[in-house]
């Protein structure tokens, strides 16, 4: 008898404060500038504040591109970033660090300077699928589409402070072969990030062109 007292304590405690956590916050879903549909944890004191775990997808499908928490609206700690549901990146916000990154044949990278093949290449914070997800949204919002299959470039200039300084998109498919320079001041301030080249320990100033396809129906 004299256990149970104590222990019952210990359970009511842990119910209250579970039921304190939930009070505290609520859960919404809300349209992302990148033309992604983020589900977040955020306060009820301020529902505009995330705090708390958050899952990022796509608008069509549902598929989950990005994951990780919230403090006070900003991100923290480790986000885990995905590509066709396979895991693509880890990034660690409070670090500002990669820990982790798969290698994408999708990507080819150039360099200035003699750096060589052994060159590290710039990475986009975020991965592929995430982390230009804007350039896409934004190149499908200046241009005209016909229903069928594309196959898009994107060219990337990176300065070696890792800023996107230039994009422009090369778009192809069985009735359009054009290239469309995209005025980068139109992204947010998160969408020009990049880790930057280096070689040997010297950031260099680089160029991506990452592939992708692109599939456009009416809906």
């Amino acid at each position: 008898m004299k256990l149970i007292a104590p222990l019952l304590f210990l359970v009511m405690s842990c119910l209250s404060l579970k039921a304190q956590e939930s009070d505290s916050t609520t859960t919404r879903v809300n349209n992302l500038p990148n033309g992604l549909v983020e589900k977040s944890t955020r306060l009820k004191s301020n529902r505009n504040i995330r705090n708390g775990f958050a899952e990022i997808s796509t608008a069509d499908n549902g598929e989950i591109v990005a994951q990780g928490h919230y403090q006070a609206d900003q991100r923290t700690g480790t986000w885990k970033f995905f590509k066709y549901g396979r895991l693509e990146q880890v990034y660690d916000y409070s670090q500002k660090k990669v820990i982790a990154v798969a290698a994408d044949p999708s990507l080819t990278a150039m360099f200035d300077g003699n750096s060589s093949n052994q060159a590290h290449p710039a990475v986009r914070i975020g991965g592929t699928a995430y982390g230009f997800a804007a350039y896409l949204n934004y190149l499908t919002h200046m241009t005209k589409f016909v229903e069928g299959n594309y196959t898009i470039y994107f060219n990337m200039d990176i300065d070696n402070a890792g800023k996107l300084t230039k994009l422009s998109a090369k778009i192809v498919s069985a009735k359009m072969d054009k290239t469309i320079d995209l005025n980068i001041h139109k992204l947010e301030s998160e969408d020009l990030e990049f880790i930057p080249a280096e070689f040997n320990g010297v950031r260099l100033n680089s160029h991506l062109v990452y592939k992708m396809p692109y599939k456009f129906w009416y809906k």
